[in-house]
């Protein structure tokens, strides 16, 4: 090779109004990690989190390949990079990689043809599909339009050649240590004196099924540890380097679940009494194994939040998404034990709007069983198709009648600088505001609800009024229903308020 080849690697965030995704670039510095184990040293390997950062290098010093993470809060961000580039330097190999992918093979072609600057899409883990291509890209001389053509099956990477799909076998990493730590190696340095929260993995894949989220998908349904000693040695470099944040995100997608998760608490913990160190963190609680999940919390002494992602209490709806939730006795154990820990801190719900199967008396009595049992925070969502899951698909929304509409995501939304000219860029989600069961009206209806449950009931502001309604024997619920219900009580502000938000939300 004549001369170093260079590859940038980066997951963007939106900037024009705040640091949207304000994370380390964790999953795609692990490809990075592997890639560099992997392929020669003759390779030039940068990461990126910043859009203006990244586009200041492409335009001094171009790169042979970038590789980008693909996330439904970035993925129109990422794009416009590349594509900018790949329109001034045409031999520019473009990557993408990410779950916000089609899974039927007809969209995925859709997607291909519209994002056209895409080179080669990596699905699944991108560490062993990532450097397959590199080596394939090689063989040719980094010409990636003769590869294609060729139609060459590369593993875990999907492409168009002659507008026909050429998809690889998939297939996930079979031991997590083949990584090489992306903190322990120095690749994250950089991101500690940014104003970025640090985000940790002991493990990747799910045991559950649920149909809105794409780890539900059965090839990810195997779960796969990194060894402990491993994962001691990275908390602690991590501890001693994290300056600017307080809070760790742990990504596991069902943390405490697991014997080995008390241990990983231990180490937090010992790490609080000497670094004072992480003083929150953030994580998703299993769903099983109440007593070992609580116990995670007593370990770290209320700074792990947990509460229960319900997404609804009914049956009818849990069935539809393939989900089933902890027992009524272990959600009440969760809530008392999490408000006992930390009277400063705060326990939640989590609750979706608009499931398929979802009517408005349903989601409004998902909303009182939290409530009643004394949950101080109601995080309520609406139903948002992802891509690449189960219920996005032409099935599903046949099935249920899902009607949608399409909205900005908050804070993914500006005008960038990028290559000499401005250029306004937006990521948008589509949301379910409809169903066969669920009426637009109902819809409505129910995210007035909502604004009343966080106007008055999170944030605890009117915490004493909450407290003697209860202690007087009445529903918490029905007294925020009743307000809801009865507008000739609301004062002219409240009414604009209302009114402002109906308008908003049916746009």
């Amino acid at each position: 090779m004549g001369s170093q080849r260079k590859i940038y690697f980066a997951d963007l965030t939106h900037t024009a109004q705040g640091i949207s995704a304000p994370t380390f670039p964790l999953g795609i510095s692990y490809v990075m990690s592997y890639a560099k184990k992997e392929l020669s040293p003759d390779f030039d390997l940068r990461l990126f989190k910043y859009p203006s950062d990244l586009a200041e290098i492409i335009k001094k010093d171009p790169p042979d390949v970038i590789c980008l993470s693909n996330y439904s809060w970035n993925r129109e961000i990422a794009y416009k990079i590349s594509s900018l580039a790949k329109a001034s330097h045409p031999e520019l190999v473009v990557v993408f990689g990410g779950p916000n992918f089609p899974v039927d093979s007809a969209e995925k072609i859709d997607f291909l043809k519209k994002y056209s600057a895409i080179d080669f899409y990596i699905e699944l883990e991108g560490e062993l599909g990532f450097v397959d291509l590199v080596r394939r890209l090689e063989s040719y001389g980094f010409d990636a339009e003769r590869l294609k053509r060729n139609g060459e099956k590369i593993l875990n990477c999907t492409y168009l050649s002659q507008d026909q799909l050429v998809h690889g076998p998939l297939e996930r990493i079979s031991d997590l240590n083949a990584i090489p730590s992306p903190y322990l190696t120095g690749i994250l340095d950089p991101f500690f004196d940014a104003p970025l929260i640090p985000m940790f993995e002991t493990t990747r894949g799910c045991p559950f099924s649920c149909t809105f989220c794409a780890d539900g998908l059965a090839i990810k349904n195997k779960v796969k540890r990194y060894d402990p000693g491993r994962v001691r040695e990275e908390l602690h470099y991590i501890a001693k380097k994290a300056g600017r944040s307080d809070e760790f995100i742990i990504t596991d997608l069902n943390f405490g679940m697991y014997q080995e998760d008390l241990e990983t608490c231990r180490i937090i913990a010992d790490l609080q009494e000497k670094y004072n160190w992480p003083v929150l963190v953030s994580g998703s609680a299993g769903k099983n194994q109440k007593e070992r999940i609580i116990e995670a919390a007593r370990i770290l002494k209320g700074t792990w939040t947990i509460g229960a992602a319900i997404q609804s209490f009914d049956p009818d709806v849990l069935k539809a998404i393939k989900r089933s939730n902890i027992s009524t006795d272990a959600y009440k154990e969760y809530i008392k034990v999490g408000n006992e820990l930390n009277k400063d801190a705060f326990t939640f719900t989590e609750i979706i709007l608009g499931l398929p199967g979802d009517t408005k008396e349903k989601h409004f009595e998902s909303l009182r069983y939290p409530i009643e049992n004394n949950v101080n925070s109601m995080r309520m969502y609406q139903a948002m198709l992802l891509i690449g899951t189960e219920m996005a698909s032409a099935k599903c929304r046949s099935d249920y009648g899902l009607v949608t509409k399409f909205r900005t995501i908050p804070g993914c939304v500006g005008i960038y600088p990028f290559f000499g000219k401005d250029h306004p860029v937006a990521e948008l989600e589509e949301i379910i505001v409809g169903s066969r069961s669920m009426s637009f009206e109902d819809y409505i209806e129910c995210r007035v609800m909502n604004l009343f449950i966080e106007t008055f009931y999170n944030n605890a502001l009117f915490e004493e009024i909450m407290t003697m309604v209860r202690r007087m024997g009445v529903s918490v619920f029905d007294c925020l229903l009743y307000l809801k219900n009865h507008p000739e009580l609301y004062p002219p502000k409240i009414q604009k308020i209302i009114s402002e938000f109906i308008r908003q939300t049916s746009k």
